[in-house]
């Protein structure tokens, strides 16, 4: 359905390869990291972030991990959720394999013990 109405627009953007990655065979890797912070996040967050990387893909699922702890750590404040450097190294490392440019795991840089 979306692809017929895409199709009638003549300002859509083609989008890249890039841009269409979806980072399938990094699924497991997603899981895992998902896995990591199930004791910080609600039980409620880690089942939707394990049922999008599973049914939907792992980029978003991805994508909305680093939101739910950067939200996280807002709900606990002033005590925010800290990170370890090694934890975002981890998530860093991530980011670069799904291809995201410089901002979208910095954005959660903040959260790093210094």
């Amino acid at each position: 359905m979306c692809d017929t109405w895409l199709a009638r627009r003549p300002d859509t953007v083609t989008l890249s390869d890039a841009d269409r990655y979806k980072g399938r065979e990094l699924a497991g890797r997603v899981l895992s990291a998902v896995d990591e912070f199930s004791g910080v996040l609600v039980q409620e967050t880690v089942e939707a972030l394990t049922e999008c990387v599973r049914r939907c893909t792992p980029d978003l699922a991805f994508r909305l991990l680093l939101r739910a702890l950067s939200m996280r750590s807002d709900s606990l404040s002033p005590h925010h959720l800290r990170l370890s450097k090694e934890q975002y190294a981890r998530l860093t490392r991530l980011g670069g394999e799904f291809r995201y440019g410089e901002y979208v795991v910095t954005d959660i840089e903040h959260l790093v013990d210094a």
